[in-house]
């Protein structure tokens, strides 16, 4: 899937580029709403379908390969944008018998997370029926969309992102990973949600 992540602040956004092309601002009208952005730009993928394509309002375009960022800097803003064409999977995992999760690259993490740039590394502690996300120091961590600064509830539903990788705690007991990259860990992993398969069962 190509998708352009668009960094500012301390948010994080993400838009899909599957359609001919896409309009990121600050004003009503766009796709995609960048408070930051005073002049608009359009984001669409090249006629090789290989590379992206923005077009800022005033300045030109700029292209990005995937895996290529570009910061736009207007006024005292700055907005960073990395273009990425990976095809992402979900797994799901149990973790109703866990309370203590580690994530991260490093190898001994108990969900090992893939070596790349932002890194991330974060901590998931489960007490009274509540899991909560307790970040690294420096750590490119975000809930919903918003920097995880400190300790926070995750209610189910919400999103963790490390990285470039996408956690969803479902039902309490369920752990969806999206990521284009393989993992490592110790988690069980199932093929059916729990809600799901208890419809199949008269």
């Amino acid at each position: 899937m190509d998708r352009l992540w668009v960094f500012y602040d301390s948010y994080v956004q993400q838009l899909d580029l599957s359609q001919a092309e896409r309009l990121l601002g600050a004003s009503e009208d766009v796709d995609l709403l960048v408070p930051p952005l005073h002049a608009k730009i359009r984001a669409k993928m090249a006629s090789d379908q290989k590379q992206c394509v923005l077009d800022i309002e005033g300045a030109g375009e700029q292209i990005l390969a995937a895996g290529e960022s570009f910061q736009y800097k207007e006024n005292d803003a700055a907005v960073t944008f990395v273009y990425k064409n990976e095809a992402a999977s979900e797994r799901m995992y149990f973790i109703g018998e866990e309370t203590f999760l580690s994530i991260g690259p490093e190898e001994s993490a108990d969900i090992v997370l893939p070596s790349e740039k932002p890194s991330a590394s974060c901590t998931l502690i489960k007490k009274g029926g509540n899991w909560f996300a307790y970040p690294e120091k420096h750590s490119h961590a975000f809930v919903n969309g918003k920097a995880l600064t400190n300790k926070q509830r995750l209610k189910n539903g919400d999103v963790l992102l490390l990285g470039y990788t996408a956690l969803v705690i479902k039902e309490g007991d369920l752990l969806a990973i999206e990521s284009s990259d393989p993992l490592q860990t110790r988690l069980a992993r199932i093929a059916v949600p729990t809600s799901e398969s208890k419809k199949k069962i008269p």
